[in-house]
């Protein structure tokens, strides 16, 4: 018997053994499962992250070729408005110089009217004395011929005078 118990109890360890081996594998089964599974979600996870990734990529280059056009518009515009400044300058250089080209004419203007006013003063005078009674009383044959020529070459100043005054109007209405 004692055999036979001997027999029995080496069975019974040998079929614990098979059933421990059976659990431990169904347990690393288990835990290679798990893994498994853990791996798999790992795996989606990082699939995931990369299909987010090249979602942003792709934003990223679609906002970069956007920035791009941006920035040469803002360059396009840049110029265009450096080059209105600089027509603005020239501008106002030419408003400037016509400023004093006009403030110029209108002092030479003044100053042909108060000498017109001072001759026109003057012929009036000569006028109410009669002109041929200045050139009568000169004397003379050779007094006359002076006076004579001396009262066109004023008259012929005063026309020249009177002139410029009219072609000074004429400038400043151009500008």
């Amino acid at each position: 018997m004692r055999r036979h118990s001997l027999f029995f109890t080496i069975l019974t360890c040998i079929v614990m053994l098979f059933n421990y081996s059976q659990v431990v594998q169904a347990e690393n089964s288990k835990h290679d499962n798990d893994e498994k599974a853990h791996i798999s979600d790992v795996k989606k996870k990082i699939k995931n992250r990369k299909k987010k990734l090249d979602k942003v990529k792709k934003k990223e280059s679609r906002v970069i070729v956007r920035l791009n056009r941006i920035e040469k518009q803002l360059l396009k515009e840049n110029r265009e408005y450096d080059r209105i400044n600089n027509e603005i300058h020239k501008i106002r250089n030419e408003i400037k110089k016509t400023s004093i080209k006009i403030n110029n004419l209108n002092k030479k203007r003044e100053q042909r009217k108060a000498y017109l006013k001072k001759r026109l003063r003057a012929l009036y005078k000569y006028y109410r004395r009669t002109g041929f009674i200045i050139l009568l009383s000169s004397g003379s044959y050779d007094n006359f011929l002076k006076q004579e020529k001396f009262l066109g070459d004023i008259i012929s100043e005063d026309f020249k005078l009177f002139n410029g005054f009219q072609e000074d109007l004429e400038k400043e209405k151009q500008y």
